[in-house]
């Protein structure tokens, strides 16, 4: 039996709504020929990986391409997150301050010590 893509979003959808470990996040589903797409946020890597695998489990999804965000609610964090850090030559971390992130800081300090 062929699943119907409109069938396989609802499904996957219903799932992950009724799961207790996902039903609170923002999740949006989109099927291309069983290739499942996740997207949206959710509060943590395992929310966003138990989201995954229920997916996952649906009849008709051939693969997960998982998407999903995790929510923070410090902006900088995000990026951090998002972005691995940065290493020079020697394989130091480059910019790991707070001042990589917000290039005004130094900048503020300077003005602060003067």
């Amino acid at each position: 039996m062929t699943v119907r893509q409109s069938e396989l979003v609802q499904r996957a959808s219903a799932a992950l709504q009724n799961d207790p470990r996902t039903s609170d996040a923002a999740i949006d589903v989109v099927d291309e020929n069983g290739v499942v797409t996740l997207t949206g946020t959710v509060a943590s890597d395992d929310v966003r990986q138990v989201a995954e695998e229920i997916t996952h489990r649906q009849e008709g999804v051939i693969q997960v391409i998982n998407e999903l965000e995790i929510e923070t609610d410090d902006q900088e964090a995000k990026i951090v997150i998002l972005a691995p850090p940065a290493h020079d030559l020697h394989g130091a971390v480059v910019g790991a301050g707070p001042e990589s992130l917000n290039p005004d800081s130094s900048t503020e300090r300077q003005q602060q010590e003067s």
